[in-house]
């Protein structure tokens, strides 16, 4: 387990968070029973944030969003 506390994680992620969908009624995550999101830092970039969603129906683990953050 890595410092992060995700099981072979590099180094280099932040955060990571498991639970309930923030804006549960909106359209986007009404199909969604989890989501879990990483900040993981990358040097060229800045921080990266990742999120997949758990899908109601089946359980099946989806790519939700990916978003870059630009670090000054």
């Amino acid at each position: 387990i890595s410092p992060s506390g995700f099981v072979n994680a590099p180094e280099q992620v932040l955060a990571g968070y498991y639970g309930k969908p923030i804006h549960q009624g909106t359209k986007n995550q009404k199909g969604f029973n989890r989501m879990l999101i990483m900040e993981y830092s990358c040097p060229a970039i800045g921080i990266v944030r990742l999120t997949v969603g758990q899908k109601r129906s089946d359980g099946a683990k989806v790519q939700y969003c990916i978003t870059a953050i630009e670090v000054a």
